[in-house]
């Protein structure tokens, strides 16, 4: 009987534990995910270091697709001729 008295005066003196609400992992990853893409707008509370946040990231962006775009291959074959073997 004691011991049920003091679970029920510990629920009543924290009542947030009691009433918190359950977030699940993927929409915390999926909250995260949208403020992180929203960010940069939000700096454009402040127009100039928002403007100048938002070129850096353009520019950011541009030279990293450069940097990531793939090289065209020059393939020239088949080769007609059969090599002759080097003697050895």
């Amino acid at each position: 009987m004691k011991h049920r008295s003091v679970q029920q005066h510990a629920q009543v003196s924290d009542p947030a534990s009691a009433h918190a609400p359950k977030v699940s992992v993927a929409k915390a990853v999926g909250v995260l995910a949208l403020l992180g893409l929203v960010s940069p707008f939000l700096e454009l509370a402040n127009p100039a270091h928002g403007i100048i946040g938002l070129i850096i990231l353009l520019v950011g962006i541009r030279i990293a697709w450069k940097i990531a775009a793939g090289r065209q291959l020059n393939i020239s074959g088949p080769i007609s001729e059969p090599v002759p073997a080097t003697p050895g």
